[in-house]
């Protein structure tokens, strides 16, 4: 029977599930290609037909969990009818609450803070990938914020988004580290508020509270 090309992109997305599974259980150098088509339900020729080699396994992997944040945070970017910094801090909030609730997810963004393919000692592109990914979540951040965010010349929105984003890796970090022995969305939440607050307090009437002169910085409990 001929195959659809949905079919063949099915495949393909099982062979990625799967392979994050291993690649999160065994780590990159354990992990067997075999095994991952073994679980997929494919052959190895299946591999091979969408993907070069291990390493071109793992970057999909990345990618397709990479493709899942950046479509889940657009839906709550779009679908959110606040103004301003809180809904750009929304956005933060769905990573969290995609984290906890999608396994591939987990188990990718686990595999990068544990710098799990550096052990295999081919890590070179695969950092340069990395950057380059931190640098297009950066430029779209700072395009949502410069849109909706109304602030005097010396706020930075580039400080903001470094300490933002050092904030949120650092709590997923902590939580992985400490078997999510919290919970990851309030928490997480909270804390990012908390900087927010810290920051802006710094940017002299940077912004007013949207529901009437409220700072920010006292809506945070």
């Amino acid at each position: 029977m001929r195959r659809t090309k949905e079919d063949t992109e099915k495949t393909r997305i099982q062979l990625i599930r799967s392979a994050i599974n291993f690649f999160y259980k065994d780590g990159y150098g354990e992990t067997k290609l075999k095994d991952i088509a073994t679980d997929a339900g494919t052959t190895r020729g299946a591999i091979y037909w969408h993907f070069k080699d291990k390493k071109g396994v793992y970057y999909a992997s990345l990618d397709y969990s990479i493709q899942l944040i950046r479509k889940y945070i657009k839906e709550v970017y779009d679908k959110n009818t606040q103004d301003g910094l809180e809904k750009i801090l929304s956005c933060f909030y769905a990573l969290f609450d995609l984290i906890k609730k999608d396994p591939y997810v987990y188990k990718t963004i686990s595999l990068i803070l544990r710098n799990e393919y550096s052990r295999s000692g081919e890590d070179i592109d695969f950092k340069e990938k990395i950057k380059e990914e931190y640098r297009i979540s950066m430029g779209n951040f700072k395009k949502m914020l410069l849109a909706d965010v109304n602030f005097n010349p010396e706020f930075d929105p580039d400080d903001f988004l470094l300490g933002m984003v050092s904030q949120i890796m650092g709590i997923i970090s902590l939580w992985l580290s400490h078997n999510q022995s919290f919970d990851l969305v309030s928490k997480g939440k909270y804390y990012i508020k908390c900087f927010a607050c810290g920051f802006m307090a710094e940017q002299e009437n940077s912004f007013k509270e949207f529901e009437g002169e409220e700072l920010f910085c006292k809506r945070i409990k």
